[in-house]
């Protein structure tokens, strides 16, 4: 959880628009120890290209590691971005 609220610190100091990698690096690391927030957020981050730049397929992967984790939001969130990519 300690690396959710450095990434969450990290983010609310930012100004707008201004790239700032660690936040994207704490996000992933409280997903790599299994907070499902820290995965979902790190999708957010790569699906909208906040502190990173955008990569959907990255978004994808973290919303389905949130998704397995329980997080019910993420696993919407992942179908729809996949309804996104297969559009015409």
């Amino acid at each position: 959880k300690s690396c959710f609220y450095l990434g969450s610190l990290f983010e609310a100091g930012r100004r707008p628009r201004e790239q700032d990698k660690r936040v994207t690096f704490y996000y992933r690391k409280a997903c790599k120890y299994d907070y499902a927030l820290g995965c979902y957020y790190a999708a957010i981050l790569y699906e909208h290209g906040y502190s990173i730049d955008k990569d959907l397929k990255r978004a994808s992967y973290y919303y389905g590691k949130a998704c397995k984790k329980g997080h019910q939001r993420a696993c919407d969130l992942r179908k729809n971005l996949k309804r996104k990519k297969t559009a015409p």
